[in-house]
C-alpha cells in the first residue's frame, strides 16, 4: 500500500469534516433590467413587425440615454399562440410576439430612468431589475476568510466534545462552488424609485482535520 492510499484511508476513518459560510455586504455598482414588449395580432408578420418597430425604439431611447449598445442584448424571444377558452370553446386570439432586452446599467442611479425611457418608448413589459457588484474579488476573499473562521470554530467545539487534540492545520480544504451573489432590491414604479439596497457575497469552506490515532 503506498503512502498517499494510506493517509487517505487514514483521513476517510479518522477525521473532523466542518463547514463553514461566510458572508459580506456590498453596496452594488450595477443595475441589470430585462424588458420589453408584448405585441398581439391575428398576423404573425404584422406581430413580429410591429414588435420589431418597438424593440427598435426601446434601444433607441436606451443608447440616447449612455447605455453602451454591446451592453443591450436579447434576453428572450419567442412566438406563441394565444387562445382563449369560452363556452368550453378553444378560441383563437392570435400570435403573440415577446422579445426581452438585457440592460446591463454602470450607474446604478440611472436605474429608474432607465425603466422610465423603456416604458415612454413602448415596453410593456419589466421581467426583473437586479443589482450586482463588478469586482466581487474583494469582498469574496473576505467571505472565505470569514467561512474558514466559522469551519475552525466549529472543530474546536468538536474536538473538545471529543476530548481529542485538533492539528493547527487542516488536513484538506474545500472551497465549494463558486462566488455567490444575493441581490436585495426595493422597486416602486415613477423617475422611478429603485433602491438597490445592500447585496450579500457569500463563501462556502469545507475544513477536513486528520486526528491522530
Amino acid at each position: 500500500m503506498d503512502e498517499k492510499k494510506a493517509m487517505d484511508d487514514c483521513a476517510c476513518d479518522h477525521t473532523i469534516t466542518v463547514m463553514g459560510t461566510g458572508s459580506i455586504d456590498a453596496t452594488p455598482d450595477r443595475g441589470i433590467a430585462v424588458l420589453g414588449v408584448e405585441t398581439l395580432s391575428s398576423s404573425i408578420t404584422e406581430a413580429q413587425q410591429e414588435n420589431a418597430a418597438t424593440t427598435s425604439s426601446i434601444i433607441t431611447s436606451l443608447t440616447n440615454m449612455g447605455i453602451p449598445p454591446n451592453q443591450i442584448g436579447t434576453a428572450v424571444y419567442q412566438i406563441e399562440e394565444e387562445y382563449k377558452y369560452e363556452d368550453n370553446k378553444k378560441i383563437f386570439l392570435g400570435y403573440k410576439v415577446t422579445h426581452l432586452l438585457k440592460v446591463v446599467i454602470d450607474d446604478v442611479a440611472l436605474t429608474g430612468m432607465v425603466v422610465d425611457s423603456a416604458v415612454e418608448a413602448g415596453a410593456t413589459t419589466i421581467s426583473s431589475i437586479t443589482f450586482d457588484v463588478q469586482n466581487k474579488e474583494p469582498y469574496y476573499r473576505k467571505a472565505q476568510r470569514n467561512a474558514i473562521k466559522q469551519a475552525k470554530s466549529k472543530a474546536k467545539n468538536i474536538s473538545k466534545a471529543l476530548e481529542l487534540p485538533l492539528p493547527k492545520a487542516p488536513y484538506r480544504v474545500i472551497e465549494s462552488g463558486v462566488p455567490s451573489t444575493i441581490s436585495a432590491r426595493s422597486v416602486a414604479y415613477s423617475a422611478t424609485p429603485i433602491q438597490p439596497g445592500q447585496i450579500s457575497i457569500t463563501a462556502d469552506i469545507t475544513l477536513i482535520y486528520l486526528l491522530a490515532t
